[in-house]
């Protein structure tokens, strides 16, 4: 199937001038007129599920998206500044495409099959597992039919959804490159849209070996390498494992329900710091039940309906709820503590953290550049696992560049007959190139 490139591809498969004018309710000059200059975006909706309907494949930049691999066009103008100088050691290969589609060459020639999800998705997935935060960035509307979308905040969803649309078994590899949407306060200063680079390994090999380290080694590599080859040095790597925190739970002396509900907040991805906060919250604002010993009422009173009896039995509850919420909170601190005692200088990094370490020191990075955080909560709700997050302290609120992590249990709630391991990063490219 030859892919469309251009407005005019796309209104010639359509059926010609007067076919799309009727589709969109304008004129034929108008038609005409997009031929020229390319579809207003408020066609875009109308003509990509005409192009849906008819199979056809359309690249991304036709409809207000950046141009794709096949393309003859160049990219955003800023993309071309991106330094060309390779690493020593960081590419195989010196004669490999530089530049923003460089990148995505790069990882098609390294094996990753490309996927160009559509900028229209169903929302409810993204509602479903990206957490709070994203919720309230999303741009969601419904269609004329009366389904919810929404503008994709992320590629990594999508991604998911077209794996499990192809039906596909077994260990695969997909990279992409397109705009993302985000929603940013009024007066932020933030864009709403950015450009991710990024590569999904979905499905582990069938033939025994273990991948799932080997896996998460090479998605922070590809990850870490591109960012290298741009020269950028002035960074930090960041990381965390939600599910190795809620393990260390049972270490510490935590009251049976506060012990849940820290291990149920730490797989949501809430950090230990908003954790404390609301424990700390919570004791300030609980004045402690007076004591039922020195209550002047006998067991077999009844006050207002109630025996004493019950009343005793409710404020020893309180009573130890109380102290169960001071004595929490003092554990809270300890484990805290000690989490920040095994971060510093990074001298005993946790099991999981090999992934990353050992590439990193391999690719020349220092080990003051790698950080255990145990206090950072991700913001994608869909992790399940080890994450990382690398840092550009200069870029100030914007220091974020690239992100990543495993997110084993996704495809199961998008409609997979059983979980499916998977692990993803992602790079902003506008980040990077001020980064640069």
């Amino acid at each position: 199937m030859t892919r469309l490139t251009t407005a005019t591809d796309v209104i010639d498969a359509l059926g010609g001038t007067q076919a799309v004018a009727r589709l969109l309710n304008v004129g034929a000059s108008a038609v005409s007129n997009y031929r020229r200059l390319g579809f207003p975006a408020r066609a875009y909706y109308k003509l990509s599920q005409a192009c849906a309907q008819k199979g056809l494949d359309v690249a991304e930049a036709v409809f207000g998206g950046l141009q794709s691999l096949e393309t003859t066009q160049p990219m955003r103008a800023p993309f071309h500044q991106l330094r060309t100088g390779v690493q020593a050691g960081v590419h195989k290969s010196s004669t490999k495409e530089t530049g923003a589609m460089g990148f995505l060459a790069n990882l098609i020639e390294d094996g990753y099959e490309p996927v160009t999800p559509s900028i229209l998705q169903p929302s409810s997935p993204f509602v479903d597992r990206m957490g709070p935060e994203m919720q309230r960035r999303l741009f969601t509307f419904t269609d004329p039919a009366g389904d919810p979308l929404c503008l994709r905040p992320d590629l990594t969803i999508p991604t998911a959804l077209e794996h499990l649309k192809r039906g596909r078994d077994g260990e695969k590899r997909y990279c992409y490159q397109g705009t993302a949407f985000r929603y940013q306060p009024r007066g932020s200063g933030k864009p709403e849209e950015f450009t991710q680079l990024g590569i999904e390994i979905i499905g582990e090999a069938t033939d025994g070996t273990p991948q799932k380290q080997a896996n998460e080694a090479e998605v922070f590599e590809q990850i870490l390498k591109t960012i290298l080859t741009c020269g950028v040095r002035g960074f930090q790597i960041v990381f965390n494992d939600m599910s190795y925190l809620a393990d260390r739970v049972d270490d510490y002396a935590f009251s049976d329900a506060f012990k849940n509900q820290l291990k149920r907040r730490l797989m949501q991805n809430d950090s230990l710091e908003d954790i404390q906060q609301t424990l700390t919250t919570l004791s300030q604002n609980t004045a402690p039940p007076p004591n039922p010993v020195r209550m002047n009422f006998e067991a077999t009173d009844n006050i207002i309906g109630r025996s004493g009896a019950e009343i005793f039995a409710r404020l020893e509850r309180k009573q130890q709820e109380s102290q169960n919420t001071a004595s929490d909170l003092k554990e809270l601190h300890r484990m805290r503590a000690d989490l920040d005692k095994q971060s510093e200088g990074n001298s005993n990094p946790p099991d999981f953290a090999r992934p990353l370490i050992e590439p990193a020191l391999k690719m020349s990075c220092r080990e003051d550049q790698l950080i255990y955080a145990p206090n950072l909560g991700q913001k994608m709700a869909y992790y399940t696992g080890l994450f990382f997050e690398i840092h550009v302290p200069a870029l100030q609120e914007k220091r974020v560049i690239a992100s990543g992590g495993r997110y084993d249990d996704l495809l199961h709630s998008l409609g997979a007959e059983s979980p499916i391991p998977a692990i993803g990063g992602a790079i902003a490219l506008e980040r990077l190139q001020e980064a640069i």
